[in-house]
């Protein structure tokens, strides 16, 4: 069986095609022509190169492919081209499921995000929730309306899955927002905090229900994965005490809001990602909750809790050389 992995040179999908290669099934990845593709070829994956936007690559890379996993996206706190980031989740996506149901692919594992619920103020959200919540910024609606075209394509024949992690952290992440932030609180890089709710989830837990999900998920079903709902001040907490650094102080969050819109404005200009955003004031300050239980009884693993990970992150960190002794 060939498994085909789309952002597989990327965080999670990077994971996925470490625990496929574990699992010892057939992986190939598609990836840029620019792409660095060094630790693939060491896991001896077979690549295929091409871009979602190529429907004529695609369509090369899915020949003789039973299990798709599309981890493909641009997962950024604010970006300076939204509708390039739209562009790519939409047009990308429908170019995967098109070429996958020419190729007679026979499941479709979608990745998408608990950004693709929303976030309705004061709630707790289920895989049942049919409408979505607030969509903060074109991150949410890239990943909401990327959903509604994968679920658009199972009435057409494919068997499709989808995964919602919500904001994912563990080793080898050093450019997603999450990674930035606890490297720049290990290095003393952030100088304040506020408070806020942050769903989290560990990076081989992701990986490991995207296997499942190929294996026991029911199409067009939805699952959450979600280890807890944390707060900041208890996530940030447990990466100072592992680091052996001091915890930033933690200011109002009018404040915060006031840092980030200047930010934001000063970021409209260099082009270059703003140490905090609105977005990240948004998604964390309307007190919407996850649950992430169904994955847990269907899919039938166990999360890692938030302190094991924790450890096993800043000792990578650590391991790589990135922290200050």
């Amino acid at each position: 069986m060939t498994n085909l992995v789309t952002g597989g040179t990327g965080f999670v999908g990077g994971a996925i095609v470490d625990q496929l290669v574990a699992a010892k099934e057939k992986v190939r990845v598609l990836a840029r022509p620019t792409s660095e593709v060094s630790r693939l070829k060491a896991l001896g994956v077979e690549l295929a190169y091409g871009d979602v936007l190529d429907r004529d690559s695609l369509e090369s890379a899915m020949q003789g492919v039973d299990t798709r996993y599309h981890a493909a996206a641009q997962y950024e706190v604010w970006t300076a081209s939204p509708q390039g980031m739209l562009q790519t989740a939409n047009g990308g996506t429908r170019n995967v499921l098109e070429a996958a149901l020419a190729a007679g692919v026979k499941k479709v594992i979608h990745t998408s995000s608990a950004a693709a619920f929303g976030l309705p103020k004061n709630q707790t959200v289920t895989e049942e929730m049919s409408e979505p919540g607030l969509l903060i910024d074109p991150y949410y609606r890239s990943k909401y309306e990327s959903e509604q075209i994968a679920k658009s394509y199972i009435p057409k024949g494919l068997d499709i899955v989808i995964v919602n992690p919500s904001n994912v952290y563990g080793p080898g992440d050093l450019v997603k927002p999450v990674g930035r932030s606890i490297l720049g609180i290990l290095r003393g890089e952030l100088p304040a905090l506020w408070d806020a709710n942050f769903p989290i989830v560990y990076i081989d837990d992701v990986a490991r229900a995207h296997l499942l999900a190929a294996k026991k998920g029911k199409a067009g079903e939805r699952y959450l994965l979600v280890e807890r709902n944390a707060e900041y001040r208890e996530f940030f907490s447990t990466v100072t005490q592992l680091g052996g650094v001091r915890l930033p102080p933690f200011i109002p969050n009018g404040a915060a809001w006031v840092f980030a819109a200047f930010a934001e404005a000063a970021s409209a200009l260099t082009r270059r990602a703003p140490r905090v955003s609105m977005m990240q004031l948004k998604s964390g300050t309307r007190g919407t909750r996850f649950n992430g239980s169904r994955a847990e009884k269907e899919l039938g693993f166990a999360y890692t809790p938030m302190e094991q990970g924790l450890e096993k992150t800043v000792t990578w960190y650590r391991e790589q050389g990135l922290l200050k002794r």
